[in-house]
């Protein structure tokens, strides 16, 4: 029954990266969004050569462990018959989205001051947020220990789509009755 916790969680993990991923090279094509060279420098308009992308955020080491933690426990409780798998999955998501919620903030406090990119929304079930910004500052983010990835605007939508589905709907409820 552990493998197919581990193998379902997996495929679900994987399933996201893969869309997150392919999303991702979407990014690299133009998708319409203005930059610096399609855009008329006389225009004198301070949004010139502005973007909107997304950016997933990486956990810390610390932060990867309490989750690998929270897994075994919650592994340890299935197997107990303390939880029911969907519980389970429920938890699991809890725990990750707390944590990404955690490195989103930290993530948010480091850029108070940089007024050239701004964090205008996240989803901290997938822990990626929504940043615009000159395409300097976009690239700059890259370098940031917390910043794993760069991904088209799209692609937030998508993340927002699926984390307000498994909201409504937890994998393994079938019932529709709201869990808590």
């Amino acid at each position: 029954m552990l493998s197919n916790t581990n193998r379902r969680r997996f495929m679900q993990l994987a399933g996201t990266g893969t869309a997150l991923s392919i999303a991702g090279c979407n990014a690299l094509q133009s998708d319409g969004t203005p930059t610096a060279d399609d855009t008329d420098d006389s225009s004198g308009g301070e949004t010139s050569g502005s973007a909107t992308v997304t950016l997933q955020i990486q956990l810390g080491q610390q932060a990867q462990r309490q989750l690998q933690q929270q897994q075994i426990q919650v592994q340890s409780q299935i197997q107990s018959g303390e939880l029911s798998q969907s519980e389970g999955q429920s938890r699991i998501r809890e725990a990750s989205a707390e944590l990404y919620g955690d490195a989103i903030d930290s993530f948010q406090s480091e850029n108070d001051g940089d007024t050239e990119l701004t964090v205008e929304d996240s989803v901290e079930a997938f822990g990626v947020i929504l940043v615009s910004g000159t395409p300097e500052a976009l690239i700059d983010s890259l370098s940031r220990d917390a910043v794993g990835s760069l991904f088209a605007e799209s692609t937030f939508q998508q993340a927002q789509s699926q984390a307000q589905q498994q909201t409504q709907a937890p994998s393994g409820d079938t019932t529709g009755t709201p869990s808590g």
